[in-house]
Parts: C-alpha cells; sequence; structure tokens
C-alpha cells in the first residue's frame, strides 16, 4: 500500500512540473499575448467620392496632422504636429477653420510633414494607400496611425476642400487592433458649429428669359433689312460660386496714437481663388444693349452686386460690345461660398443671311474657377450655351447632310455649299434649286444654270409680307414688315422671320404682266428641343387666305448633333483634358419634303386701240356705198329726163 501511494505521488509531481514547463511557452504564443503598438504599424486609408472625371488628373495626398506616441507597453498619447493647431486635445476634432489654417500652413512648406500620395483603385473606385501586406508595395505609400489631412490638386478638377481621415488603434497595448481610415468626398461633415463641404463642383447655366420661362433655345425675327422688327432677346446666365473655405486670425496692435488696434487676416486653402463668368455673343448679334451703363446686371438673389475692385466684381467688356469677363473679387468669393449669382442683359439678332433655318446662332458662356490650391492659377472651365433660331422663305437650309424629296423624284446633297430651298416658285413650273456658293462664309448669290432651274421663271416681281389680314374685305392692312422682289429663279427670298402667321401679296408686276390677286397666308411652325435648344423641325405652309385651301408646303426635319465636351485620354482611358473649341456646334441631317407654291402672273392682252385700221375700213365702206347710191340716183333722173 505504502509503495502504492508513492507511486502516486511521484506521478503527480512529475505532471505538475510538466504543466509549470508548458506556461512559459504558450504565454509566448503571440496570439495570446499582444504586440505593444509602435511606430512600424501600417493600416490602409481609403478616400472615395472623387468624380471619374477628375481620376486621372488630380493628385491625392494625405498628410498626417495627428501622430501617436508609444513607449515599450504601448501607445501613450497624440500629438499634433509641429506648426499646427488644434483645440481639441482629447478627441482631436478640428474646427472648419482650423482645417483650413492647416492646409493654408501645409500647402506653404508641404515638405516639413509625413505625407502619403493616394493611388487610384479601379476596383473600389477609390484612392488608397499601399496595402500594408504588399512585400512589393512602396514603403513611403503606406501609411501609419494617426489623423489625416487630406489635399486634392491637379489640373483641371473639380474644387475639393481639405478632408480628414484617420487610422486608429481600438486596444492602446495591442498592435493588432490597428483600423484602416475611409473618407467619402460626396458628403459634408461637421466639426466644431459648422458643416464643413469637402467637395465643391460649381456649375454655369445660361437662358433666354421668354413668357412661357427660361428656354435654351428660341426663335425670334432678326433685326434689319427684308424682315419684321427685331425682337428682343434676354439673356441670363446663373453661375455657382465654389466654397472656399477661410480661416481668420485677430490680432491687436497699436496704431500711431498709441490706441489698440484690432486686425483680421482671412486666410484659406485658397489663399486667391478666381471665379470669373466670360460671355460672348455670336457675330449675328447686334452689341448689347446699354452695354455702357445699365445693360448688364449682376445678382446674388435679390441683392445687386456693386461693381469696383474693392467691392464685389469688375468687368471688362470686349470692344465689338458683344461679349464680357466679370470676375468676382477674393473677399465676396469668400463670403459667399455655395451661392448663386445672376447676370442678365439684352441683345437682337442683326439682319445676316447666315442666321435663317438651321444655322444655330450660339450664345456660349464659360465659368472659370480656382480648382488648384497649390496653383493660383489653375482653373478649372465649365461651359454652357443658348441657340436663337430665325427663318426664311427660299432661304438656305445650312445642313451639311441634305435629302430632298419632290413628288418621285429624291436628291441626297452632302457638301457644305448645296444647301436648297422650294418654298415659293414664282413661275409656271414647280421645282427649281438654288446653289449657295459658300456655307462658311455666308449666303452669297444664285447660281443660274442649274438643271433645275426652270426656263420660264419670272423675275422682278415685287411682293409685300404683312402680318394683318382682315378677313371681311378679305385684304392685307397696316404696313408691310418686309418686301422682296423675285430672283431671275422666280423665288421670293423673306428672311430673319419668327415662327407664326404671315400674308403674301403681290405689289409690282413684272413689264408685261397683270398682278396676281391672290392673297395666300402663309404659317411657319417650329419644333426647338425644350433641353438641348437645338431645333430639331420646322415647315412652311401656304394657303390661299380666301378660303384657307392649301397651296403648297415644306417640311424639314433635322437629326442633330451637338458637341458639348471633348476629353482627350491617357493610354488607360483616363481622361485628362477638355478640349472646347468646338463646344455649342451643331452638325445637322435635314430631310426635305417640299410642294412647291406656284403663284402665275398672266400676260397682259394685245388689245386693238380707238381709231385704227377697224374703223377706217367702215369709213371705205360707207363711203363707197354712198356713192354708189349717189350715182343710181343721177342715173335715173337722167332717164326720166
Amino acid at each position: 500500500m505504502k509503495n502504492t501511494l508513492k507511486r502516486l505521488g511521484a506521478l503527480l509531481i512529475a505532471a505538475i512540473m510538466m504543466i509549470a514547463m508548458c506556461v512559459p511557452v504558450m504565454a509566448a504564443d503571440p496570439t495570446l499575448t499582444p504586440v505593444p503598438p509602435s511606430g512600424t504599424d501600417r493600416a490602409v486609408i481609403s478616400v472615395l467620392g472623387v468624380d471619374s472625371k477628375d481620376t486621372g488628373v488630380a493628385t491625392v495626398t494625405a498628410y498626417r496632422i495627428v501622430s501617436p506616441e508609444y513607449n515599450s507597453e504601448g501607445l501613450v498619447k497624440y500629438n499634433v504636429a509641429d506648426g499646427l493647431s488644434i483645440a481639441d486635445t482629447v478627441n482631436f476634432r478640428p474646427t472648419s477653420e482650423e482645417v483650413t489654417a492647416m492646409a493654408t500652413t501645409i500647402l506653404a512648406n508641404p515638405s516639413a510633414y509625413t505625407s502619403v500620395i493616394l493611388d487610384y483603385d479601379a476596383t473600389s473606385k477609390s484612392f488608397k494607400s499601399a496595402n500594408p501586406t504588399d512585400a512589393t508595395a512602396d514603403a513611403a505609400k503606406k501609411a501609419g496611425a494617426g489623423e489625416y489631412l487630406v489635399l486634392i490638386t491637379g489640373t483641371n478638377t473639380n474644387v475639393y476642400n481639405p478632408a480628414l481621415v484617420s487610422i486608429n488603434y481600438t486596444d492602446a497595448n495591442n498592435s493588432g487592433s490597428i483600423t484602416s481610415g475611409t473618407v467619402d468626398l460626396a458628403s459634408p461633415f461637421a466639426y466644431g458649429n459648422e458643416t464643413y463641404v469637402k467637395k465643391s463642383e460649381p456649375d454655369v447655366t445660361k437662358s433666354i428669359v421668354t413668357d412661357d420661362g427660361d428656354k435654351k433655345g428660341t426663335t425670334v425675327s432678326a433685326d434689319g433689312d427684308n424682315t419684321t422688327v427685331g425682337d428682343t432677346i434676354n439673356f441670363k446666365i446663373t453661375a455657382d460660386i465654389p466654397s472656399y473655405k477661410t480661416s481668420s486670425v485677430t490680432t491687436t496692435t497699436e496704431n500711431a496714437s498709441g490706441d489698440p488696434t484690432t486686425i483680421t487676416t482671412v486666410t484659406g486653402t485658397y489663399d486667391h481663388p478666381i471665379v470669373r463668368v466670360t460671355d460672348k455673343l455670336d457675330a449675328t448679334f447686334t452689341e448689347i444693349i446699354d452695354v455702357a451703363t445699365t445693360g448688364i446686371v449682376v445678382k446674388n438673389g435679390t441683392t445687386e452686386l456693386q461693381k469696383g475692385a474693392d467691392k464685389d466684381y469688375t468687368i471688362t467688356v470686349d470692344t465689338d460690345k458683344k461679349g464680357f469677363v466679370i470676375q468676382l473679387t477674393e473677399a465676396y468669393i469668400f463670403d459667399h461660398g455655395g451661392d448663386k449669382i445672376t447676370v442678365t442683359y439684352s441683345a437682337k439678332l442683326s439682319d445676316v443671311d447666315t442666321a435663317q433655318n438651321f444655322d444655330e446662332n450660339k450664345n456660349i458662356v464659360k465659368l472659370e474657377y480656382s480648382n488648384d490650391p497649390s496653383n493660383d492659377n489653375s482653373v478649372k472651365t465649365k461651359e454652357d450655351v443658348t441657340y436663337n433660331y430665325t427663318f426664311a422663305i427660299d432661304g438656305k437650309i445650312g445642313g451639311e447632310d441634305v435629302t430632298t424629296t419632290h413628288g418621285d423624284d429624291q436628291w441626297h446633297e452632302t457638301t457644305p455649299g448645296n444647301e436648297t430651298s422650294y418654298e415659293v416658285v414664282k413661275e409656271e413650273t414647280t421645282t427649281t434649286e438654288r446653289t449657295w456658293d459658300n456655307y462658311t462664309d455666308g449666303l452669297t448669290t444664285f447660281t443660274g444654270g442649274t438643271s433645275k432651274k426652270p426656263s420660264n421663271a419670272l423675275a422682278d416681281a415685287e411682293f409685300s409680307l404683312y402680318t394683318e389680314y382682315d378677313s371681311t374685305k378679305k385684304d392685307v392692312t397696316g404696313n408691310p414688315v418686309a418686301v422682296t422682289t423675285s430672283d431671275d429663279g422666280g423665288h421670293l427670298y423673306f428672311h430673319g422671320l419668327n415662327k407664326g402667321t404671315y400674308y403674301v401679296k403681290e405689289t409690282k408686276a413684272p413689264a408685261g404682266y397683270s398682278l396676281n390677286s391672290t392673297i395666300y397666308k402663309v404659317v411657319i411652325a417650329a419644333t426647338v428641343n425644350e433641353t438641348t435648344g437645338v431645333l430639331e423641325s420646322y415647315s412652311i405652309t401656304f394657303y390661299n387666305a380666301k378660303d384657307d385651301s392649301e397651296a403648297g408646303s415644306i417640311s424639314y426635319t433635322n437629326t442633330a448633333t451637338q458637341i458639348t465636351d471633348v476629353y482627350t485620354t491617357d493610354g488607360e482611358g483616363n481622361p485628362t483634358t477638355t478640349v472646347n473649341e468646338h463646344f455649342g456646334e451643331v452638325t445637322t441631317n435635314v430631310n426635305v419634303t417640299i410642294s412647291p407654291l406656284e403663284i402665275l402672273d398672266t400676260p397682259l392682252a394685245d388689245l386693238p386701240s380707238t381709231g385704227g385700221m377697224g374703223s377706217y375700213l367702215f369709213t371705205i365702206i360707207g363711203v363707197a356705198v354712198m356713192a354708189i347710191v349717189a350715182g343710181s340716183y343721177f342715173r335715173s333722173r337722167a332717164k326720166k329726163a
């Protein structure tokens, strides 16, 4: 029994010794004993919300503004980087002014601060620091723990104000508790008492103000000879002011008299921001109405801005008085970030032959604004366009590609310069072609001798165009708004017309012809795309004004290609540069269906004149009869005698 107890005791002692020997081995397992945090710990910074058009041109840099301090046991505390200031030293949540002040300081000396340049990751559509487990990644692209200020610079990007992102520890004694940080620039955040907008993407729009509201395109009457009285066209530009955050520092000094003087200095991520609106009318327009005085009005809401370098804005008017440049002052930009300004003015279309039918008569506005805090001269450009259309009877179509159908005949023209129109034919046949010599420079003279020019077209017949008609008297009233004479192709050319109803009456016939007494009603209808402002179709229909019976028509439909932005890309397809030399241009593909109006003049009849040969003949016959009667009388008297 004693031996048995001895053996059991020995086994128990051996087991205890084995367990005791195993304890230090198990404690050495890193999965059970945390490794204290240190300066070698790394995680991933992710920045979301950078516009897709900026991914190829933007540089995204994260500057560490708050760094961790370690000892042998782990994380001790956080410290704000030298030269920077955050009042909240517990949670290190800076106010928007503190964020702006830190960004300004960093941009003045970026090499003084630890930074990580983030690379674009197409899979997550975000900018990221390098993965710490990637052995092939550049060590400088791996981010350590701390709070970072994210700054985005680059040519032709949107405005990105500074943003904050942090890499944290959840356990001060465990390096494995480090967490990656993500910030989304598409949403604002609030620090202090103010919401901080991280991304500002201003826009600009231009509209034509009408009784029916603001339009991108509209029809008007041009101002000039052989046309109706010109309409005044009212334009409105609306432009956003980007949000450039500022930081103000107030200091107190003494003036010359020894009295205390308070000076407030405003600084910002963008020290000298630019917000500039440039507007230019097409050459077919008159100068801006009252351009030198009250013709251009700039407002923010209902408040009119004050002109002057020390006030709200400056303005420079082009020498031809058809355009201007408005630049907001720096103080106004800082004070009104996120607001909108409106610019209104008026002009007219002039009497230019190219300003008709599908000629778009475009008006382009350009907004330029600072978009790179590291370069005061870097600006991004946004543009917008409106269109104004006038119409012509027998005018140039202005299409790059024209297909015309007349009865069973159809012809197709693709060469600029061969635009055709067939509304009114002053002749006895039905189809005439008019060829314009130069599409680019505008309408020139009629080229005779084409195969479709009728041999008996009647020239030099004068016609007048009216807007009023008395249905009781069956005649036009008022004064004509335009007068024209048929050319040698028999066409009646009226241009600069708005859509609506007109009346055509012959007022002077060519020599040897009688007047045509028929009065024709002319209805011009048009469809303008509400979104783009591009003219999609229009038609001209002729009626006998007396009974409203249709006498001819022509319809145009346009498949248009509108140029807005043109981007060049790098080898990976990322947009790099915007090219806008052709902004606002419209390429037209026109289908024309015609049934021309025929106006016939009757040649004057060659009536006999009073006292002509007819009366002489009757006189001779009468005298002869009287002579015969007299001769018979005298013969009979002689026989009786």
